[in-house]
């Protein structure tokens, strides 16, 4: 059985795509199905079920989807084990602005140390491009807002809590309170978090029916919003950040707003030598971070 070929198979499950699968290993698709039918033939089983535009595995497929990730694991190991070259490679990493992005790049700073041939790309979006970056294998990882679907991403939480607050323009009555209520926002304009499952979040909150809040847009990242406050826009609601604007304050929530991010990736995606160490470098460095932690309360 031909690694190379085991890869393929592995790719094309994952995508379950001919097309897609192809693009993704450089090859054209009549030389991956035809790579595919003779793994079938020398197996003696099928692997796929072919439809009009996406493919199934069959059981036995599943099954040799199982072996192969061991397979292809247990190869990648030996070699790690046998060559004693210098890590380096590329991680890709999305994200959004939270306040985990600081303990995510504390992280990459000290991997960066260790190894200094690894490089990083940093993509900053909100959580909808970064899953479909994630998704394609434009990213390695992405830094997410929970909820998160356990059937897709597998992923390592943050100890972390995320703080939503109010930005409120200097001069306006609510600047001088120390708190926000949702009360305080039924007559104001308001300006919510783009991503959907968030802004339904704060709708909640507020304990109103959204057709009496006075929603006037919804915006993605926390600079601009300040800016739409700092002109007399409305008021807007967003993740705590560690950053100041002229011209706006920020107040928290109450009762407060909470949140949590996780550090994932694509389940079943398979991991390169520098992303793997990578996964188990952020493993220990967040065992640390809280070792640490403990003890400072002892």
């Amino acid at each position: 059985m031909d690694l190379r070929v085991l890869s393929y198979f592995l790719t094309v499950a994952e995508e379950e795509n001919m097309t897609r699968a192809a693009n993704l290993l450089h090859i054209t698709q009549p030389t991956l199905s035809r790579q595919l039918k003779q793994l079938e033939d020398e197996l003696g089983v099928l692997l796929f079920e072919r439809k009009s535009h996406r493919i199934t595995l069959t059981r036995e497929g599943h099954h040799l989807k199982r072996r192969a990730r061991e397979i292809l694991s247990l190869v990648e190991k030996t070699k790690s084990e046998f060559q004693k070259e210098t890590l380096k490679g590329e991680i890709s990493i999305g994200s959004g602005d939270f306040l985990a992005s600081d303990y995510l790049t504390e992280a990459v700073a000290a991997f960066q140390a260790q190894n200094p041939d690894v490089s990083f790309r940093i993509y900053t979006g909100n959580a909808d491009d970064v899953k479909d970056l994630i998704s394609d294998g434009s990213l390695d990882f992405g830094l997410l807002v929970e909820p998160v679907d356990k059937e897709r991403y597998t992923y390592i939480d943050i100890p972390l809590i995320e703080t939503f607050v109010c930005l409120i323009p200097e001069g306006h009555p609510l600047a001088s309170r120390e708190k926000i209520r949702s009360e305080d926002l039924i007559d104001e304009p308001l300006y919510l978090p783009e991503r959907k499952n968030v802004s339904d979040e704060m709708i909640h909150w507020t304990g109103k029916d959204p057709e009496s809040l006075k929603i006037r847009g919804y915006v993605n990242l926390q600079y601009n919003l300040s800016s739409i406050v700092r002109n007399g826009a409305g008021l807007g609601l967003s993740l705590a950040l560690k950053a100041s604007y002229d011209g706006v304050v920020t107040r928290p929530l109450d009762p407060p707003l909470l949140s949590h991010t996780v550090f994932a990736w694509k389940k079943g995606q398979s991991q390169s030598p520098v992303t793997r160490a990578f996964i188990d470098f952020f493993r220990e460095y967040r065992a640390r971070i809280i070792k640490d932690a403990e003890e400072a309360f002892e």
